[in-house]
């Protein structure tokens, strides 16, 4: 009688076993702007990379937002100045199959999503390149310019990721001044679990 109590122990443990293997991964279907920590939630900690300072010329920084050893965007700035004119151009890139939110007036600029703002598919996407910010002054001709991102602070990139078929919604924070010098702040985005 003790074995077959044994016996039949055994068998629940390792059925039970092999019920939690089998569970599958959940996913969140958005984040909040900000959002740092929780179930699903992973984050790369407070990071203040100043990635492009005043004398630099053609600089870019990867992100790998979900840690997944492969880069998801890239951010870019191109600053240049001679006698006649003056070029400023900041850029982010999605990599792969990645996009970043974009502004409902202007889909070649990336917005700025304000803390708390509800990342997910409801907002206006894009795959590419998109606009932060860029200037262009030309001797004796009216200077342009145009995005979102000339002097932000505490503002956020909506992204999303897409990773075996599973989408997995984040955010960049970064700050910006005169819409080249850049710092990264931050980044988040939704995991996995159980």
């Amino acid at each position: 009688m003790k074995s077959i109590l044994i016996l039949s122990f055994i068998i629940l443990s390792v059925s039970s076993c092999r019920k939690d293997a089998a569970q599958e991964l959940k996913y969140l279907n958005e984040i909040s702007a900000g959002e740092t920590e929780g179930k699903g939630i992973n984050y790369s900690g407070v990071i203040n990379d100043s990635i492009f300072e005043l004398s630099s010329i053609h600089e870019s920084k990867f992100i790998d937002v979900n840690n997944d050893g492969e880069n998801d965007f890239e951010i870019k700035t191109f600053n240049s100045t001679s006698a006649s004119h003056t070029t400023v151009n900041s850029t982010i890139t999605a990599i792969g199959d990645n996009y970043f939110t974009v502004s409902e007036l202007d889909s070649n600029s990336v917005d700025t999503l304000m803390l708390n703002n509800t990342i997910n598919n409801n907002l206006h996407w894009q795959n590419g390149i998109g606009i932060l910010y860029f200037k262009s002054d030309v001797y004796l001709q009216p200077s342009s310019q145009g995005g979102l991102w000339k002097n932000s602070i505490n503002k956020f990139i909506g992204i999303k990721i897409n990773v075996d078929n599973e989408i997995l919604f984040g955010w960049i924070r970064l700050e910006t001044t005169n819409g080249w010098n850049i710092i990264l702040k931050d980044y988040a985005c939704t995991a996995g679990y159980f």
